[in-house]
This record gives C-alpha cells, sequence and structure tokens, in this order.
C-alpha cells in the first residue's frame, strides 16, 4: 500500500515539475528579450533600447517621455534581471520579476512584449510586479 502511495506522489510530482519546465521553457525567449532590453538599458542607454522597443510602443511614446520613464523606473541603472512570474499568449508575453541596480538595489519590474517578426519586442513596462487578482 505504501508504495502506490509513493508511486503517485513521485508522478503528481514530475507532472508538476514537468509542467514548470515547459512553461519555463516556452516563455524563455520573451523572458531572454526582456533582460536583453533591460540590460542595454542600463549599459548602452535609453537610446538603445528605445530602439529596440515593439513598433506600437514608439509610435505611441516619443523617444524623450521613453527615457524620462526608464529613469524613473532606474532602469538606466540597470545591471541584470530575473522573472518570477511568466505568462505566454500567443504572440505576447508578459513577464515579472526582479531588476538589480548598479548599487545593488532590487526593482520589480514587469515587462509587456509582443512578437513582432518574429522578434519579442518590449511594449510596455510597469512597476512592481503584479499580484494574481491583477491577472
Amino acid at each position: 500500500m505504501l508504495w502506490k502511495i509513493l508511486v503517485v506522489g513521485a508522478l503528481i510530482l514530475a507532472v508538476v515539475v514537468g509542467g514548470v519546465w515547459t512553461v519555463f521553457k516556452m516563455t524563455a525567449p520573451a523572458a531572454d528579450a526582456a533582460t536583453h532590453f533591460v540590460i542595454t538599458a542600463g549599459s548602452a542607454g535609453p537610446a538603445a533600447a528605445y530602439s529596440e522597443t515593439a513598433p506600437g510602443l514608439r509610435l505611441a511614446t516619443p523617444e524623450p517621455v521613453f527615457d524620462a520613464r526608464l529613469s524613473e523606473l532606474g532602469l538606466t541603472q540597470a545591471r541584470s534581471a530575473s522573472w518570477s512570474n511568466r505568462s505566454l499568449n500567443g504572440d505576447s508575453a508578459t513577464v515579472s520579476g526582479m531588476v538589480k541596480l548598479a548599487s545593488g538595489e532590487l526593482t520589480p519590474l514587469t515587462v509587456r512584449l509582443v512578437k513582432s517578426n518574429g522578434v519579442w519586442r518590449v511594449s510596455d513596462l510597469a512597476y512592481g510586479v503584479p499580484s494574481p487578482v491583477d491577472n
């Protein structure tokens, strides 16, 4: 009887681990694009980051406004990023997590991305990580 419980438990654990791995694998290209964007903003500056955003963001947001937003979020000092929450819906994705600044401070960030001509591009940035209710 005990072995049956152990086998069922192991199967459930395998399904859960497999599901988490699948989500992270499927969202990896979008998360990588978000990380690249954040590091570009911190190392090459707002103009370089702006050139990597989605066409819709560039159309709706003039570069000086975008530059100010990056500064406001602290992203001009970004050094790395780690995404703890990821979601994918066709050609749009959202990643949320923490960005490490040059000072060592961690700041929460949510990045929305769209796939444009096969490339993931940032379409929106928001300070903070949404709660499950916000999703």
